[in-house]
């Protein structure tokens, strides 16, 4: 039997929503190249996407916020273990 893996994919609309969240990352002193890795996957990848919009609502909340970057970090270090080439 042939099985076709359909991921979750970041619609239009959140796409949208992304150089906000940007931008209030990029106050609260989050590096370009972390900031650039998870633009890059949160794109296509609604995991990233929803990692950015719990930061955005909990960051605040230091310790939940440290909890969502760790998470993305090890976000970014998967693609980067299966050998994705456009992360930084």
């Amino acid at each position: 039997m042939f099985k076709v893996n359909i991921p979750f994919q970041t619609s239009i609309e959140q796409i949208a929503n992304l150089p906000t969240y940007v931008q209030e990352m990029q106050r609260c002193g989050h590096g370009k190249e972390f900031i650039a890795n998870v633009l890059r996957i949160a794109v296509f990848d609604q995991g990233m996407y929803d990692l950015i919009e719990m930061w955005i609502f909990a960051h605040s909340n230091s310790d939940l916020s440290e909890k969502i970057v760790k998470e993305m970090l090890n976000t970014i270090n998967d693609y980067k273990n299966k050998g994705t080439t456009w992360i930084i």
